[in-house]
């Protein structure tokens, strides 16, 4: 196509009136010059736009076109810069942005056949606050004696992928505790009933994200006991006491149940204790004693013991004799209980002045096995079988003198008279204790004690007298029984002439002799008288 002169010469409105005034004898065809559109107005949306979100390029105000054509964009866009061309919608996906990141959008119109002059916009990513973290305070049902600590479920999560941390607020019955900033609360701060919240705030070191918050009420805890045995080993004499202990972590006052069995039975005693007489030696007893405060019961605890052998109890010896002779054996009676009702057998330690002189089950020290004036004693120890009982020691028996005794005692002479001197003389001296021989004597004449003296003379008795004589052995402590002597008669005692003296020496046939008498004497003091008998 040939272009007229005339429309380079005129616009075309005037090409249009100079070509109606013309003469037409060819066919022109004259075609306006296109106008492209305006540059619209563009902004990138959301106006504050985060990691998270996707970034629009928004018309704020459209291109114009003069000719009315219908117009399209083209999208251009820039990241830090750097031309991005595979992103071409007015959309960039969150997927492709970051905090901090630089984004340019230009945006070209088109009419069809021209491109306009561009809008374009840019904007910043800002920083994306982390997202609520989901929590609860554990442990579920906690109590005083609990460390109360903020558990997190479900974690914040940061769309940038910032590293997150968290703060606490922690309130106790309405009041804040700004002494209180770590995820735990000492169980010493806690008390039951109190009511506790936490308010958690996550933080990327920018921004604080939204709060996330949970609560709890601090549930009683129960008490806790242990349990122990008074005496810690009991026999069949002890009466079994439960002892308790317990503690509350919520200072509450405590009481107690208790429970008993025997040999795995019930035993239906439900005191703190068992009466001695209840239980016997083997016996397992069983205990099971649960603390309960003013709210709940605590976790029962149990204990066991075994019934222990009770030991014998002596209750006394005594010493038969007690107070012996060196010729006696000494016999030990002991006497004892055994609450069980064993046999008793005992072991017997012999003592003489305190230095042991026997050991053994003999209940008896044989004769000969001390002395006089000597200190006797025993110590018994009485035994079931299964145990000792204490030992036992007697009183003192304390050995006599033993009495000497005699076998006999004699006069000598046999035969007395007025002038004899009698000698007693005793015999067949004995004396257990080994002393020394000794005596005393006790004379008689007709059944009247008349000298205490060993020996007897004729002023202590006369022709006819009958004479005894006592001997009593002596050992220098003590007189034996005495013995008596046959009883002797004292013999007349001849009188005595001191001489007959004839009348003449020489006699002759026819002299008269006559005797002439000495003085006569009698021992007895009889009456002397003569006779004469003559002799040629």
């Amino acid at each position: 196509m040939t272009s007229s002169p005339l429309a380079l010469l005129y616009p075309l409105p005037a090409v249009l009136v100079l070509l109606s005034a013309c003469r037409v004898e060819d066919e022109v065809v004259v075609k306006a010059k296109n106008t492209a559109p305006t540059a619209p107005t563009v902004s990138i949306g959301p106006v504050s736009p985060r990691t998270g979100d996707d970034l629009v390029a928004v018309v704020d105000a459209a291109s114009e076109d003069e000719q009315g054509d219908a117009v399209t964009y083209t999208y251009a866009w820039k990241q830090d810069g750097l031309p991005r061309p595979d992103l071409a919608t007015e959309t960039v996906p969150a997927a492709e942005t970051a905090k901090g990141e630089l984004w340019e959008v230009t945006v070209t119109p088109n009419d069809g056949e021209d491109d306009g002059d561009a809008g374009s916009a840019s904007t910043t990513i800002l920083n994306t606050a982390p997202a609520a973290p989901v929590v609860h305070i554990g442990p579920e049902g906690a109590r005083t004696a609990d460390d109360l600590v903020v558990v997190v479920d479900t974690p914040s999560e940061d769309a940038d992928g910032d590293a997150v941390t968290y703060t606490y607020v922690w309130t106790q019955n309405g009041r804040e505790r700004a002494d209180l900033l770590t995820d735990t609360v000492p169980a010493s701060e806690t008390t039951k009933g109190e009511f506790w919240e936490v308010t958690v705030t996550p933080t990327d070191g920018a921004d604080a994200g939204d709060e996330a918050t949970a609560s709890l009420t601090i549930l009683n805890t129960a008490p806790e006991a242990t349990v122990a045995f008074s005496p810690e080993a009991p026999t069949t004499d002890d009466a079994l006491l439960a002892v308790p202990s317990a503690t509350d972590a919520d200072g509450d006052d405590v009481s107690f149940a208790y429970a008993w069995s025997v040999d795995g039975a019930d035993a239906g005693n439900s005191t703190d204790t068992v009466a001695a007489e209840a239980t016997t030696h083997g016996q397992t007893w069983a205990v099971t004693v649960t603390p309960s405060d003013e709210e709940e019961a605590g976790t029962p605890v149990a204990a066991e013991v075994e019934i222990a052998n009770s030991a014998p109890v002596m209750l006394s010896v005594t010493l038969v004799p007690d107070a012996p002779y060196v010729t006696e054996d000494i016999v030990a009676v002991a006497e004892s209980s055994d609450a069980d009702g064993d046999a008793v057998s005992y072991t017997y330690t012999w003592f003489v002045d305190g230095a042991e002189v026997q050991s053994g089950p003999s209940d008896t020290l044989a004769s000969g096995g001390f002395a006089k004036h000597q200190r006797i004693g025993v110590e018994v120890v009485p035994s079931d079988g299964a145990a000792e009982g204490e030992a036992f020691l007697s009183a003192d028996a304390i050995a006599l003198n033993s009495l000497p005794t005699a076998g006999s005692a004699a006069i000598d002479p046999g035969t007395a008279y007025e002038a004899s001197t009698l000698t007693c003389v005793p015999g067949g001296f004995a004396d257990a204790d080994g002393d020394a021989e000794g005596w005393t004597h006790a004379w008689s004449v007709n059944g009247t004690e008349v000298a205490t003296t060993s020996t007897l003379d004729g002023a202590s008795f006369s022709k006819g007298d009958s004479v005894t004589c006592a001997a009593t052995p002596w050992d220098g402590e003590e007189s034996g029984t005495a013995v008596t002597s046959a009883a002797i008669t004292i013999s007349n005692t001849a009188p005595v002439l001191a001489g007959v003296t004839l009348s003449t020496a020489a006699p002759t046939e026819n002299d008269t002799l006559s005797a002439t008498l000495g003085a006569t004497s009698d021992d007895d003091g009889d009456t002397v008288t003569v006779s004469y008998e003559w002799f040629v």
